[in-house]
């Protein structure tokens, strides 16, 4: 993939360390964790790729970065389960709003940004985002969040 993309190999190989990711804990130090959580993006005839949301915690702060998912979220409860998030990062591409809306609502979260999104599966997502128990917004390439 990454020759495809025409990237200097022999530089990603000198400067990168990369490895397979696998569900759990995959990095750690003094101040960050980062966990991989399994989702299910890819059609299931395609069971040697895998796919990955992250949890990130620093410092109490809890953000779930969700990565791509499969169509109407059934991974998503499995993600979420009895965790709570200080921020929820949401892709919303391949699912219409109105499908995943009740789904999204039982997150344990103090707000939510959506990403990755295709507006016309958004619907009328203004009036849809207030009847959420938290803030959700849509965000936009070059945005920061301070949590």
């Amino acid at each position: 993939w990454m020759e495809a993309l025409h990237n200097n190999m022999k530089y990603l190989a000198e400067n990168i360390d990369m490895k397979v990711t696998s569900k759990g804990k995959i990095y750690e130090d003094e101040n960050l964790t980062v966990s991989a959580v399994p989702t299910r993006h890819f059609p299931p005839d395609w069971s040697s790729v895998k796919s990955w949301g992250y949890v990130f915690e620093e410092n109490g702060k809890r953000v779930l970065f969700t990565g791509d998912l499969s169509g109407n979220f059934p991974e998503y409860p499995e993600m979420v389960k009895d965790q709570h998030f200080d921020l929820v990062v949401c892709e919303m591409a391949h699912s219409n709003l109105c499908d995943v809306e009740d789904i999204l609502k039982n997150t344990s979260t103090e707000k939510m940004v959506i990403t990755h999104y295709h507006m016309p599966k958004l619907g009328d997502y203004p009036s849809v985002f207030e009847t959420f128990p938290f803030p959700v917004r849509l965000v936009h390439d070059g945005e920061v969040i301070e949590l």
